[in-house]
């Protein structure tokens, strides 16, 4: 057997070595996963940049991106010869980050730059109609949205299609990269920014045609514009205030010809577009909870929705149930059924306006409590629908 002092120096040079080498591994471990951290962060920073070159084509990308990488070249440069920086890794950092940041600040600067020049093309162009003396207001703005609607992309059918608009938000990864570039997502964030893009895409479906009109015919007419979305059917279209009235300017659908005043389109409607004046279910101002279905001469009918917790006896009345989920479904739709979706209030109520003479499909949800009913709302009338649940 080893003396006791002799197994004590071998265990503690044992010990010494496994405490080295854990220490040693620690570091390492340290050093993998900050590294590993960082190489991460510049995938994604590669990534946000490749996104953003394809989805903002239409703003002369590939002029941002060439703009961006000579900045961060000079920048390189910079640190390399005046700061004494040899270490690539970090240059290498320095570049991409550079190229990044100076790439998303320079497509904020392409759409604004850009839509003004667009822009002022049509301002002067409705200046040189009224001019003439031949047009009025309205008439003049007709033209240019005529002009707008002659030169776009309709792209409703067609598969494939990117649009830069929906780019934005139309995926969990175009989202994620979206939060990768700070200074673009902060700017889109903004309606009017985002309808800018809009416009200068000059692509898409209705929704991107109302929303191009409605901000060019503001700055280049001057004229009040809104955007109307159709409840019971997948439409949008912008309208023009001229003279104290609404009117409707859908050129790519439903006034096609001319426009029309927005309390007469009801009529329009039920004469040229029979089958969608009975899918509407309501009509709203986009981006708002503002119903204008009575301005565009429906028969709008005030719905109040109760939902009660159905006890099933004679001697208990039945509970109203707070926050419960309801949707409304159109029987009669082009394309969306879904006209209101929404929760009771502390009362068990909902408010909501249809058009009225049409027949609707109630859900109600509550935990494990469902209920369902079919109703058909009277024209111009407060309507009380009781829903039980069970």
């Amino acid at each position: 057997m080893f003396p006791k002092k002799g197994g004590t120096e071998e265990e503690d040079a044992f010990l010494g070595l496994f405490a080295g080498f854990s220490q040693k591994a620690h570091e390492n471990w340290r050093k993998y996963v900050r590294d590993g951290f960082l190489w991460l962060i510049l995938y994604l920073f590669l990534a946000a940049i490749i996104y953003d070159f394809f989805v903002f084509q239409v703003l002369n990308s590939h002029i941002s991106l060439i703009f961006s990488i000579m900045i961060g070249l000079l920048l390189v440069s910079y640190f390399y010869f005046k700061r004494n920086l040899r270490d690539s890794e970090k240059l290498l950092i320095l570049f991409i980050i550079t190229v990044w940041f100076v790439f998303q600040i320079s497509l904020i600067g392409s759409v604004e730059y850009q839509y003004q020049y667009v822009v002022e093309d049509y301002k002067q162009e409705y200046a040189d109609t009224i001019d003439t003396g031949n047009y009025t207001a309205l008439s003049a703005s007709w033209l240019l949205a005529e002009k707008y609607c002659n030169g776009m992309d309709i792209t409703y059918g067609q598969k494939g299609v990117t649009l830069p608009n929906r780019a934005l938000s139309g995926t969990p990864i175009s989202i994620m990269l979206l939060g990768v570039n700070p200074c673009l997502a902060i700017y889109f964030s903004d309606f009017t920014s985002r309808n800018k893009l809009i416009f200068l895409q000059n692509a898409g479906n209705c929704g991107e045609f109302a929303r191009a009109i409605a901000i060019m015919l503001e700055d280049a007419s001057s004229m009040n514009t809104r955007v109307i979305k159709m409840e019971g059917a997948d439409h949008e279209f912008p309208e023009v205030y001229y003279e104290g009235e609404w009117w409707v300017f859908d050129k790519t659908y439903t006034t096609s010809i001319s426009p029309v005043r927005a309390r007469d389109y009801a009529t329009h409607l039920e004469d040229r577009y029979n089958y969608l004046h009975h899918s509407i279910a309501n009509l709203k101002v986009a981006n708002e909870e503002i119903s204008v279905l009575e301005e565009h001469g429906f028969d709008a009918s005030n719905v109040t929705i109760s939902a009660l917790f159905d006890t099933i006896s004679y001697s208990e009345p039945d509970t109203p149930l707070s926050y419960a989920e309801i949707k409304v479904y159109a029987i009669t739709y082009t394309r969306d059924s879904i006209v209101f979706t929404g929760k009771t209030d502390v009362n068990g109520k909902c408010n909501l306006i249809l058009n009225g003479d049409k027949e609707y499909v109630i859900v109600g949800n509550y935990d494990m409590y469902n209920g369902i009913k079919i109703v058909n709302t009277l024209p111009s009338k407060d309507e009380l629908v009781i829903l039980l649940l069970c």
